[in-house]
């Protein structure tokens, strides 16, 4: 992939048109234990470009994040890709030209995990993710009792489940900033923040309103008739330690800066990268839980991978200024938050190069491992392994799913059918693709073409 542009110093006039480098394989990813925020290594190079594109005398401008005793290795495996190989040349008034060409290299250093969720009231789920002396060791448990729900709620106590509710809606806006509180109701979802900018608010209702009216499109042949979305709240916190309090009374890991909460209907987040293609990505993710369990999958019967890696495809789906949708879309580039100064990859192409990078290690039977539950992240899981299991699963979703960015396979739907009546979901999978072997061979190969 050619990385996006971020910098250039061209010696000529603006209307030229830059350069084009060809493809260059980026430094795996460093593992740092004591770090749970995403880092990205940056180097500036400056290279010739003559006017048949040939590259040569690639120079160090400057470096952030990579460190020193990998700075010299790096350099040089930049100048071994680079150095000797051909790009697309510059051009000035439709002919080809030499240039001096100035291009920041951008790749993770770090990338932490996706948010490991728990998930109140779903049987189905094994609790993960418990941080060291943070979040209690269970999260809120649903019960029903004489049709009544009840929660058995962290602190020992048990509450109903509405009184239980309430105690978090006032918990919730006791942490908000009085000052800059505010609601807004849209339609089924009741919105509670203290973000301060209006903007911001407008941008996060755009995306919670957008993705519900996409995903009842694609699924409307396998959703009951007449299903109605339940009414749910979203608690966006303007901070994240105040967020981090309130996870803590769910059972949720101070360090999650997303949860969703089945029985209770709440989905909490918070901004506090910055970044608004972050929080765009958060929201979605966490909002695709909701829909999964309310209309298209009852709450038991949706395997961990299948409902992660819908978040996932969702999360990375692409939404224009008009608020429309491009469904399963990955977008490849790599962009420089203005307000921020760091630089944003979607999870779908986070999830992409560690499928391509990893393949070796992965290819073989991770299909089978995945489908019956061998992949699933347990408590204590390594970093590494949360990774590879977010990654397969978003992988292996958007293969079902099939390269249509408005519709679903056919196929996929018989799935999705067969596991909200209790079929042999398994046994659609292999009567659609063959055996393992031949499904795992197809997934890779589409892999591939990614």
């Amino acid at each position: 992939m050619t990385p996006v542009f971020l910098a250039m110093a061209l010696l000529f006039a603006t209307e030229t048109q830059p350069p084009e480098l060809p493809q260059v394989r980026y430094p795996e990813w460093e593992q740092k234990d004591d770090i749970r925020r995403r880092v990205d290594a940056q180097l500036t190079l400056q290279m010739e470009i003559a006017a048949d594109g040939a590259i040569s005398r690639v120079t160090f401008i400057a470096q952030d994040n990579i460190p020193a005793e990998r700075l010299d290795k790096t350099i040089e495996s930049f100048k071994r890709q680079l150095e000797g190989r051909k790009a697309k040349p510059a051009v000035h008034d439709g002919r080809a030209i030499a240039c001096t060409y100035k291009h920041i290299f951008v790749w993770p250093l770090f990338v932490p995990p996706p948010e490991r969720h728990r998930y109140p009231g779903d049987e189905s789920r094994r609790p993960i993710g418990k941080e060291e002396g943070g979040a209690p060791s269970e999260a809120v448990q649903l019960r029903e009792v004489e049709n009544r729900s009840y929660v058995d709620a962290p602190d020992g106590r048990e509450i109903p489940l509405e009184t239980f509710k309430a105690e978090l809606d006032a918990k919730a806006r006791g942490l908000m900033n009085p000052a800059a509180l505010r609601e807004r109701k849209d339609g089924p979802m009741l919105l509670w923040t203290d973000e301060p900018s209006a903007a911001q608010m407008t941008f996060t209702t755009n995306i919670l309103r957008v993705l519900p009216v996409t995903f009842s499109d694609l699924f409307k042949a396998v959703l009951p008739p007449r299903s109605v979305l339940p009414e749910f709240t979203v608690y966006l916190f303007h901070s994240p330690d105040a967020l981090a309090q309130f996870q803590k009374a769910l059972g949720v890991p101070r360090w999650a800066d997303g949860s969703y909460m089945g029985a209770l209907k709440i989905l909490a987040a918070s901004i506090s990268s910055g970044n608004p293609f972050h929080t765009r990505e958060l929201l979605l993710h966490e909002e695709t839980h909701f829909l999964v369990r309310e209309l298209l999958i009852p709450r038991a019967a949706c395997p961990m991978w299948l409902n992660e890696g819908l978040a996932e495809v969702f999360a990375g789906s692409r939404i224009d200024r008009a608020g429309h949708m491009t469904f399963s879309a990955i977008d490849g580039g790599e962009y420089l938050d203005p307000r921020t100064g760091r630089v944003w990859m979607s999870r779908s192409e986070i999830h992409r190069r560690l499928l391509v990078e990893e393949r070796s290690v992965l290819k073989g039977n991770v299909l089978r491992r995945l489908i019956t539950g061998g992949l699933d992240p347990w408590e204590d899981s390594p970093e590494e392994a949360i990774r590879r299991f977010y990654a397969c699963a978003w992988g292996f979703t958007r293969f079902l799913i099939g390269d249509e960015k408005t519709a679903v396979r056919r196929e996929f739907l018989d799935f999705i059918s067969a596991l909200h009546a209790g079929r042999d979901a398994q046994a659609v999978l292999l009567s659609t693709y063959g055996s393992y072997e031949d499904m795992e061979k197809a997934f890779w190969k589409t892999v591939g073409k990614w």
